[in-house]
Parts: structure tokens; sequence; C-alpha cells
């Protein structure tokens, strides 16, 4: 057959028309900038010069159903790579087309006639519409020879591609692979260049700049590397669950997103699709978000998402953090994961490393800190030799030396170690092991004196050189403390474990879940019957014996309790080993879980058979401290009146002549005073609230100075028997009250020995250890000064010596006691620290014993020859005292000594004058208790004036009521009324003596 010259024109036409479509495809493929425009091109040159239907490229992707993505097309498309299923997987008829082959094979795949040809069956139908008749699938393949995507061309004609053709078109494929390689090296050059130098500049960034701006910056540098307009960056907490909000990018803060910031947290197993790389544990792309089938939707006011690639930073196997980029105007592509990896990557670096220098830094500064503010001595000092490189201030308080003192010293220099042992040991151990922990020693003050310690140190290393970090505590109060923790500690297990109360748990039925110790002993072999147990199922005549009426009450009360969850109080009566019946209270308090919830009941029972005689003890301590406050308020006006008598006497005195015969008179009137002052003592011996006078004395020497006195007391037909020890007995006490003492015990043994009979007196020294007090119930260990008061009167029963002490308490006629005697004994002694006890006999006569602490030396008074009178003085003197009489003789006093006076009737008035004449007062002599104003605030309102005004204070009043006025905290000086002239104009010189 011979060849058809119209049908070898027409090839020759078109391949005239190929060649022309290659020649412009390889001018485009040099002119081409980037990728989407240069394929797009090759697509319209392929249909507009070679005359092609349609034409389209597509790239393989790598993901499981191994898709092949559309990336341009030209012609006649009208919608087919939307119908059709693009992939090159064999698995699948629509991957055995002729593009799925091309790529899967890498050979170019020739369809001549699409309708006949069965590999086409998926496609036919779509292909016959549109017009395509034949087709040809070009691999485009890498360097290494492997397909990544392929050019499907289509005709309008079957069986119309000839070889010559076909090669043109493998020719113009080959030429379109190599320029996209080299275009995308050309790309990932240039991004390369722009990676490396969004790096340096933030690590340049870095060095001047916070944590937050450093991630701002990163975020802001991928969006301009990827096209991006939206940059997110979370943190992934350790726990993996958890992420948070740590930054926007600035574009999207100003421009795109409203929702919530920095900060906001997020459990990844309910976060939308953005946290997909976490769930899998890799890099992804959302290209396509709206068709995401579970995206979960946004917040309010976030900014729409198109699409979005988002990365974990990993640090071994953990997620650190995530950082994603959205909205690029093309694709997301791997090029752009691996953008964000990069700086993702060097951020978290950053990150890290700003941490450890902040940490650092805040360690340096808490070290810095702590090193200063330590109460510990804590000290720097050279291995090698012991010279001290640093110390902090507790080091110069414990001892002594300062801190220019010691830095370039050795330890030795200064000689701190009082022990050379323990240094040795302390080196020993420094050197072997690099600490020492806890190690008791003594060191050496500046002043000589030695502290215990207990020093703790480790080897450090500063530039290259072992130096030693010690820190020594003083332990001198901690053992002390430890002292008193280990006797807390003693007291309470004692008190635990001996608790009087019974104490039930129950549960929300009102069961017996639990008894404690005490519930054990009352109830003895009843124990395992009561657990799991209601009230009411335990037996009456068991743990309760008030019967079945009280059961139901107790019962009622307890689940009531439960149900509202509040408090109750019942009593209930519970037999004692003995047979009697004890009553309790029983107090109900609902029990709660950890959720707050009811969970039972706790019942706290109570022994309170002793009630109504403790409530009878409150009673008479009630009645004790109202005469207490009479004796005060007596002796309150007593002591002014004698100021009076004795001001007056001693004025009356000074002025006249040494021989004048009046003397004698005057010399009577003040003894008599002398002994109404002692009066006042004993009226506040009984309130146990006078003030004393203790110093140093030996009891011997009061008994026997008072023996005489009491010989006379007693009476001829009673012999007094001293029995005292040859050892000294020294005791912290105010004499006179010791002699009011023994006075009203003689007086007492006196009216129980009628008809004669002996009184003996007998001291000794007594070591008072822990027998004594577990025997007795109060005491502390120690040593004391016994004196024992005996007499072989009637003696006493046992109801009687239970209430001797008792204030008014007397068995004597009327006439003949007030009941007052043996409550100012007892109150004295109370206030000496000491304790007595009585014991007695009806027939047998009655021993007092008296123990008072001992001290170590008593005081030896010279007898010193009369004081002269003091001298006066000129100062100006305020004088504030409401009573007219004592402040006319003050004045008068202190006139007649040259001071100028100037007398207030009143506080108010005191402070008026104050206030007239700013700094011309020298002293302020104010009584404690006036109308309108007290001496506390004139002195206090003198002192906001200006300066530290020199006070003395003078009052009749009780010396409790004076400490709570706030006097003796003040430390100023203070008399107490009555006064002699020569006291108060002794005390007025000493005080306008002394140095301001």
């Amino acid at each position: 057959m011979g060849s058809d010259p119209q049908a070898e024109g027409v090839e020759l036409q078109q391949l005239n028309r190929e060649l022309r479509a290659i020649s412009t495809c390889n001018q485009t493929l040099m002119r081409a900038q980037d990728e989407p425009t240069l394929l797009g091109d090759i697509c319209r040159i392929v249909c507009d010069e070679a005359g092609y239907r349609m034409a389209w490229v597509g790239y393989a992707e790598h993901d499981e159903a191994k898709t092949v993505r559309p990336v341009a097309s030209a012609g006649f498309e009208e919608g087919y790579l939307a119908s059709a299923q693009l992939t090159w997987s064999e698995a699948t008829e629509w991957g055995r087309g002729p593009g799925g082959t091309a790529i899967r094979r890498g050979e170019t795949v020739l369809v001549q006639d699409i309708a006949s040809d069965p590999r086409m069956a998926p496609w036919r139908e779509g292909a016959a519409r549109r017009g395509y008749r034949s087709t040809v699938g070009l691999p485009l393949k890498a360097e290494d020879g492997t397909a990544f995507g392929v050019l499907l061309i289509y005709s309008s004609e079957a069986n119309v591609v000839t070889p010559e053709e076909l090669r043109l078109l493998e020719e113009l494929a080959g030429d379109l692979a190599f320029g996209i390689t080299v275009l995308r090296a050309r790309v990932e050059r240039k991004r390369a260049e722009s990676v490396m130098r969004a790096r340096l500049r933030l690590l340049e960034f870095a060095g001047s700049h916070s944590m937050d701006e450093v991630l701002t910056a990163t975020l802001d540098e991928l969006e301009a590397l990827t096209g991006s307009t939206i940059g997110f960056y979370h943190f992934v907490e350790p726990d993996q669950k958890t992420l948070s909000l740590q930054n926007w990018s600035t574009n999207t803060l100003l421009n795109m997103c409203q929702a919530a910031g920095k900060g906001s947290h997020y459990a990844i197993d309910q976060a939308g699709v953005w946290v997909d790389c976490v769930r899998e544990r890799r890099p992804v792309i959302h290209n396509d978000y709206a068709s995401l089938a579970h995206k979960r939707g946004l917040p309010e006011g976030h900014a729409p998402v198109i699409r979005e690639a988002v990365v974990p930073i990993f640090r071994g196997s953990q997620i650190k953090a995530i950082i994603g980029v959205g909205n690029k105007p093309t694709a997301y592509d791997e090029p752009d994961i691996g953008i964000v990896s990069q700086l993702g990557d060097l951020s978290w670096d950053i990150i890290e490393r700003m941490r450890i220098e902040q940490g650092l830094r805040e360690s340096e500064e808490k070290f810095s800190a702590a090193f200063n503010a330590s109460p510990s001595l804590v000290a720097i000092t050279r291995l090698a030799d012991g010279q001290i490189l640093e110390v902090n201030p507790a080091y110069t308080r414990m001892l002594g030396y300062s801190r220019e003192e010691s830095l370039g010293r050795t330890t030795s220099e200064l000689s701190i170690w009082a022990d050379q042992a323990a240094r040795d040991t302390f080196l020993a151990e420094l050197k072997s092991s690099g600490q020492v922990t806890d190690l008791e020693t003594r060191l050496r003050r500046k002043d000589g004196t030695l502290v215990a310690v207990l020093d703790s140190a480790r080897t450090i290393q500063i530039q290259g050189e072992t130096y030693v970090l010690s820190v020594a505590r003083d332990i001198t109060e901690r053992k002390k403390a430890e002292d008193a923790l280990r006797v807390s500690e003693q007291k309470f297990r004692a008190l635990a474990e001996n608790s009087p109360d019974n104490i039930f748990r129950y549960d929300l039925g009102g069961r017996v879940i639990y008894a404690n110790q005490q519930v054990l002993l009352t109830l003895e072999g009843l124990v395992h019957a009561i657990y799991g147990k209601t009230p009411l199922e335990l037996s009456p005549e068991g743990l309760y014996a008030g019967g079945l009426a009280e059961l139901q009450h107790y019962q009622a009360t307890l689940q009531d309790v439960i149900r509202t969850g509040g408090m109750a109080e019942v009593e209930m009566h519970v037999p004692d080993a003995s047979g009697g019946l004890r009553t309790h209270l029983v107090r109900f308090r609902a029990e709660r879980d950890a959720d707050g919830k009811i969970a039972g009941a706790l019942a706290f029972g109570r022994d309170i058979t002793e009630k109504t005689r403790l409530e009878e003890q409150l009673r008479q301590s009630q009645k004790m401290e109202a005469i207490g406050q009479l004796a005060g308020g007596v002796a309150h006006d007593f002591n002014n009146i004698l100021t009076a008598i004795i001001g007056f006497g001693n004025l009356a005195k000074m002025k006249m002549k040494p021989d004048d015969p009046q003397q004698v008179l005057i010399d009577h009137i003040l003894a008599s005073s002398d002994r109404a002052a002692h009066l006042t003592h004993s009226l506040l011996a009984f309130s146990r609230k006078q003030v004393l006078l203790p110093k140093p004395v030996d009891l011997n020497a009061i008994v026997q100075n008072v023996g005489k006195l009491l010989s006379r007391l007693i009476g001829e037909d009673i012999e007094l028997i001293p029995r005292l020890t040859g050892q000294g007995l020294i005791v912290m006490a105010d004499e006179g009250q010791i002699e009011q003492v023994l006075m009203n015990l003689a007086t007492n043994a006196r009216d129980a020995m009628p008809g004669g009979g002996s009184l003996t007196i007998a001291t000794e020294a007594k070591e008072l250890g822990a027998d004594f007090m577990s025997s007795h119930g109060y005491g502390k260990a120690g040593k004391y000064a016994l004196m024992t008061v005996s007499d072989t009167g009637r003696g006493m029963d046992a109801k009687t010596r239970e209430r001797i002490f008792e204030p008014f308490f007397t068995t004597k006629a009327p006439e003949k006691g007030t009941g007052l005697g043996l409550s100012m004994v007892y109150g004295i002694i109370k206030q000496h620290e000491g304790f007595i006890n009585v014991y007695s006999e009806p027939g047998k006569g009655t021993t007092f014993r008296i123990y008072l602490p001992m001290v170590a030396k008593a005081t030896t008074e010279a007898r010193a020859e009369p004081e002269p009178l003091p001298r006066g003085g000129h100062e100006r003197l305020l004088l504030a005292e409401d009573d007219p009489v004592i402040r006319n003789l003050i004045g008068d006093i202190l006139r007649e000594f040259g001071y100028q006076v100037l007398e207030a009737v009143d506080g108010m008035d005191a402070l008026d004058k104050i206030i007239a004449r700013p700094g011309a007062i020298d002293l302020m002599i104010l009584d404690v208790v006036m109308p309108k104003m007290n001496g506390k605030e004139v002195y206090d309102a003198a002192r906001r004036m200006g300066g530290q005004p020199k006070t003395l204070f003078i009052s009749g009043y009780t010396a409790d009521f004076i400490s709570q006025k706030g006097i003796f905290e003040e430390g100023v000086q203070f008399l107490a009324k009555p006064v002699s002239p020569f006291e108060l104009l002794k005390k007025i010189r000493l005080i306008l003596d002394e140095k301001a």
C-alpha cells in the first residue's frame, strides 16, 4: 500500500506545531521564576501551540492513598480533574490508568483510543463528554530516575499520536522535569539563604531581648519566609496532656485575631486539628482546612483559617512545643515544613539557653540573698590553707570579727577553731568525700569566748581552685528548743494516751467504727460488742446505764447530727468499776470526707461528775478575787492617808532642833505610821498584789530575828523550840513578809493549844525531784529551803484541812478570828514562788511545811550611819496630784528644799501647764490615777511633744494595777505610797542628776 500524501502532510504539520511548542516551552523554562507559573505556561503552550484538547500536571503524594495532586492545567478541562479519583496506587483501577502507571513505573503510557482501551474505563464517560479521544501519560523524573509527577496530554482524535510525535512529547516532559528541578534548586538555595539570614537575625536579636520577644520575632520571620499571615507558638506541659499559648505573631495580634491570648491552656485530647502534630507526633499540613471532618471550630475572635502547617518541637522523646503558620495564599509543602522546623528548633534552643541563663541569674541572686540573710554563719575559705574569701553578716555577729578583718586572712591566723581535733576531722572529711554534715564543734570569738556550733560544709570550685562553703549554726538555742520539744512531746503523748474522754466514730448509719483507748478502759470486756452496732443495739446495762429512754435520746441526737451536719450534746450515765454512776457529757460533731460530704459523726464523752465541785471552787476563787480588789482599794486610800501623816511628821521633825523634846512624840507618830504601812502590806499579801522587796536572805536569820517576838506572842505556857540547820539557807525573799508568815502561823498555833504545849520551828535544805512532784501534783525540781512549823494542839479533820487556806474560813469564834490569816500566808508563799503543805489529824497537832527556792548567796548589809538629808535644788518641777492634802504636803517639802514647784489638780491641768511652758519643766511628778487624764496619758502626751521628759510616777494602788497602766513596762521611775520625804527627795535628786 502506498503512502497517503494528505495524511503525511497533516502529520508533518503536527510535528512542526510540536517543535514550535517545544521551542516555546524551552524559552519559557529559561525565563521561569517560580514553579506554579512555569507549569501553567507549559500546559497552555501544549494546548495552544501543539493543538491538544487538554493538558495537566500532577505531583505524586506519598500519603496512604498515594494521591496525585493536580498543580496546573490548561485547555478544555471543565471539571474533569475534580470528578476523577487521582491516585498512583496499583490497588485501585483509578491508579492503573496512564497517569498512575507512568508515575509508578517511570515510563510513558500511551492510550490511542480512550473509548476502547480498558485502562480508561473509570474515566471513559467523562473523557467522552469533553471530547478526549486519546491521551498520553509522561512521567516527570528526578535526577535519580524516580517519577515525582506526571504530564498528561489529551487529544480530540484517536490513533493520531505517531512515534516521532511521542518522542517529541517525551523530550518535552524531560525538559520540563529538568526545568522544575533546576527551578526548585534555585528556589531552595534562595530559601536556605533566607532561612540562614533569619537564623542569624534571631540569634543576634536574642542577645538583647526577652523570651517573649524572641518567640514573636520567630513567628514574624516564619510568616515572611512562608508567605503566611498567621503564626502561633504553644508550649506543651511536661505531662504531655496540656498546651499553653505563649505567643502570636505581630500580624496575627494586630490584624487577624482577638481570641484569648498568652497563658490560655488547652487539653490536647479536646483541642482541634491544629494539635494533630502532637497526636501523630509529626509535622502536619492542612491545605483544605474547611474540608477537615474532625475540626472543632474556632473560638470567638479567632482569625479564619484557610490552611495551616504545624510542627512539633522534640527534645528526646518529649514534645516541648508546637509552632505553626497559617493562611499562606498557596498550598503548604515540605519546604515550608522544613523552614518552620528549622526556626522552631532554633527558637527552642534559644529559649532553653535563656531559661538556663535566667536560672543561673536567679540562682546567683538567691544564693547572694540567702548568703547575706542567713542567720547561720556562712563563710567561703580556700581548702589548701583556710584563707577566707567571703563571710556573711551572721559571721561578724557570731564571732565578732568584721568582714574587713577577716578577708584575706586564714582561720588559723584568727584562731577561729577552738578544737584542733575537730578541725582535723573537718578537713579530712572534706578531702575524702567533699563534704561534711553536722559536725559539732566550738569556735573561738574575737573576745576569746567560745560558741558551740553545728558545722556543715562542702567543697566548691571557683576559677579552677577548690574552696570550702561552710555553714555553722549556733546550737545553744536549738538544744534548748529540742529539750523543750522533747518535754512537749512527752506531755502530748501522756495526754493522748491517757485522755479522760471516751471518743467514738460513727458511720452514716450511726454504727460504731472506732473507739479510743479510754473507751477500752471504760468498757473492759465489752469492747468487742460495740463495733458495727448502733447505740440502741448496745445493752443498756453495758455501755450506758441510763436505761432505754436515754439510749433512744442519744441515738436520735446522733442521727440528727449526721442528717444536718451540725453539732449537739447530751448527758449520759455510765457505770463505773465500783458499781456507781458517772455522768458524761457527750458532744457530737458531724464528720466530713475530703470532698466535704458528711461521712458520719464523732462523739466525745467527758466525765463531768466533778463539775459541781469545780464550779464551787470557781465561786470561791471569784470571792477571793473580789475581796482582793476590796483590799487593794482600801490599801490605796490608806496609803494616801499614811503619805500625809508620814510626810507632815517628817516635815515637822526636820524643822525641829536636835534637842527638841517634842521629837520623841514625832518619832512615836512615825513609828505608828510605819506599822500602819506594814498593815497595808498585809492587806495586799492576802490579794497577792503587794510590791515585794525581795533580796537574798538567810531563812535561819529571819527565824532567829523574829524569835523573841514569837515567844511573847504565844505566851509563857507554850514552849518555842527552834531547830535550825547549821547550813545557810539563802532564799530570795521579802524579810518582812516571811516574818508575817511566822507570826500568823504562831498565832494559829497558840489558839490551837489553850492548855499549853510546844511550837517547833525547824529548817533544812531539801532537794526536790520528780517523785515529789508526782506525789504532790505541783512544784518543780530544784533545791529548796524547807521550814517546818509544828504544834502539839488539837489538830483538824480532813474536811477542815481542805478549806483552811480559803478566805474568811475559820473554826474560831467570831470575836477570835477573821479567817484571813492563813489566806495571807498562802498568798505570801505563792508570791515567793514557793508552796505550802499542811499535815494534821484530830488530837495529833498540826504541821505546816513551807518550801522556798534557794539561791546562791545572801547579801550582807553593813550597818551604815544614818544618811544625811538629800540635797535640794533649784530645778522647776511639775507636781500632778488630785488629793489636795498630798499635793500641798509634797509641794511644801519640795519648796522647802529649794525647788520651783508647779502644782496641777488633775491630768488635764498638768498637760495645760506643760503646753504653756514648753521645755521649761525639769521633772514631772505624776500620780498614776487622776481625774480627766491619768498620769500615763500625761506622760505620753508630753513625750509626743518632743524629747524624753524625766518623770517620777507615784501611786497608792497595787502593783498589778500599775502594771496594767503600762508604767513598769516603760522603765520609768516609780514610788509606791506611803513614801517618806527622805525617800522622795532622794529619788528626785537621783533622777535629776541622771544624764539625759
